[in-house]
């Protein structure tokens, strides 16, 4: 079993160290070089705490390249230190495990994740941040009570801190609203709301549009895309701009969101293209790829502006995403993706979760991610494609859009996806809206988080739930989403037409061979009068 100081520090794809980066003390009378490559140098601060403690340092990091960057302030404290200042080595690659050391801000961590340096350099001071069984060891210690913690408070440590160290967003509430098409009314009156409360439980990063097929979910999902696109074609280079049907409020001063992903593997519905005009806030997870004039050229008799993927365009796409996701932090936001997917046992049986680890060269690793990706099912290929591209894509405030997941996939596979994209945007603050039939999805959300979609001629309408949906029996869901279309069809239908032709228990379940769940049964006593049911 690893021990809290037992993390390798090991240069990762994309890092800006080229190898293992070395640390350096400076004294009292020194300057942070001029020049320096894979270094992390702890510039001398004299600041003390209280008359007795010396422990701040000022973090300065060289990259690969050369190129400076000033990170902000740390403390280092020594366990047992009777001294002023720890007794740092003038030289390390990594901290003896008696020291520990804790970011002075916020934004000391967001520093080091912008720069993707976060794993390698607070492993290497022992930062109890990012390693809270550090944290744990050393809290009650007297510098850390006197020196460390004297403008940070644990709680800060423990989530803030913690949370940034990691990669992840920092939290915030915000809620937001789209203005419905005339078609469409509300119980909010012509808006439906979304409200994201960071680190409620049950999570509210994942909301739900329920209804059946035509009632205008994917209508309704394609007009918030084209409502977000045209407002970023319309203000291209305008930084935070919303679609006047789009409206994001919140507790700070943001109000836009960071970009909008939208996923669906159908063959049938709109696509909307990426441009230079949406690049890096308008991204597209599907079957469906653009054509260039060139392109449309190459491909004789063609007329479409799209072509569908097949199978080894998919497999590529996963593999460049997947290889991306490498990198620090995405790279343990994927590991963790992999683990909740692990879920499902073909899953937990596919080997993908050792697709996070090292491996002897980039090559190997293509070709064991390719390996691994076409032995799985359709299904499976599609939840590793997307929730590996929403790992690469999503970030703080990023709204992403489902539409109908369920189609490709079995109820415990889709349950397990729902897990993973929560999981996933709970970190990064970011919020999905899933359009969906199937009352497995709903399962998974409070009714705080669903909206169900009605339609009768030409006026739909969108509806809160009226019981919780949470964990909800799926059958008491279906009732409460489609109602009389239930018991009009399938086999409520034939059990209607039994009891109205037979008229007696015993007789309905002769003809039917007693083949009857306990569903049906009940159904079968609430049809018939009191007097032709016979309890058994």
């Amino acid at each position: 079993m690893r021990g809290p100081f037992s993390t390798p520090i090991t240069p990762l794809p994309g890092s800006l160290f080229h190898a293992d980066p070395q640390f350096l003390t400076l004294a009292k009378s020194e300057y942070v070089p001029r020049t320096g490559a894979n270094l992390v140098v702890l510039g001398y601060d004299d600041w003390d705490d209280w008359f007795e403690f010396e422990t701040t340092h000022t973090v300065h990091v060289f990259d690969g390249a050369g190129q400076q960057f000033k990170i902000g302030g740390v403390k280092i404290g020594e366990a047992g230190q009777k001294g002023r200042r720890p007794t740092l080595p003038r030289e390390f690659s990594k901290l003896d495990e008696k020291f520990f050391s804790v970011g002075l801000t916020e934004d000391f961590y967001k520093a080091l994740a912008d720069l993707g340096l976060s794993e390698q350099v607070l492993v290497g001071l022992n930062d109890l941040a990012y390693n809270l069984d550090i944290f744990e060891r050393y809290k009650d210690e007297r510098v850390a009570t006197v020196s460390l913690f004297r403008t940070v408070d644990s709680d800060r440590i423990i989530n803030k801190f913690n949370r940034l160290a990691h990669g992840n967003a920092e939290l915030t509430d915000y809620a937001f609203e789209y203005v419905l098409d005339e078609e469409f009314s509300s119980d909010d009156g012509a808006v439906i709301t979304f409200d994201v409360r960071p680190n409620s439980k049950p999570p509210s990063n994942v909301h739900t549009l329920i209804g059946r097929n035509g009632v205008g979910k994917t209508t309704l999902l394609n007009n918030i895309v084209r409502s977000y696109v045209d407002s970023l074609k319309t203000h291209a280079g305008t930084t935070g701009s919303l679609p006047s049907r789009l409206r994001i409020s919140s507790d700070d001063a943001g109000g836009s969101f960071a970009n909008l992903v939208s996923v669906t593997f159908s063959a049938f519905d709109p696509f909307f293209t990426e441009s230079t005009q949406t690049k890096g806030r308008y991204s597209y997870i599907g079957l469906k790829e653009s054509l260039s004039d060139a392109k449309k050229a190459a491909i004789e008799g063609t007329n479409f502006d799209f072509r569908i993927k097949n199978p080894e365009d998919l497999t590529s796409d996963f593999i460049d995403s997947a290889q991306i996701c490498l990198d620090h932090p995405k790279r343990r936001r994927w590991t963790q993706a992999l683990e909740d997917l692990a879920a499902d046992p073909i899953f937990e049986e596919s080997e993908i979760i050792e697709l996070s680890s090292s491996f002897a060269s980039i090559e190997d690793w293509r070709d064991e991610a390719s390996r691994v990706f076409r032995r799985l099912s359709s299904g499976h290929k599609i939840v590793l494609l997307t929730i590996t591209r929403l790992v690469e894509l999503v970030e703080e405030r990023s709204l992403v859009l489902l539409d109908e997941p369920e189609s490709h996939l079995h109820p415990p596979l889709l349950s397990a996806f729902i897990r993973a994209l929560s999981s996933l945007l709970s970190a990064q603050n970011g919020v999905a809206i899933v359009a969906t039939h199937s009352p497995v999805v709903l399962q998974e959300t409070p009714k705080s988080c669903a909206w169900i979609l009605d339609r009768s001629g030409n006026t739909a309408r969108a509806r809160r739930p009226v019981q919780e949906t949470f964990g909800e029996n799926v059958a008491l869901l279906t009732h409460e989403v489609f109602g009389l279309e239930v018991t009009e069809t399938g086999f409520y239908e034939l059990l209607r037409k039994e009891v109205a032709r037979v008229g007696n228990y015993d007789a309905i379940m002769a003809e039917l061979e007693g083949q009857l769940g306990t569903e049906a049964i009940a159904i079968v006593r609430a049809l018939l009068p009191k007097e032709k049911v016979r309890v058994r």
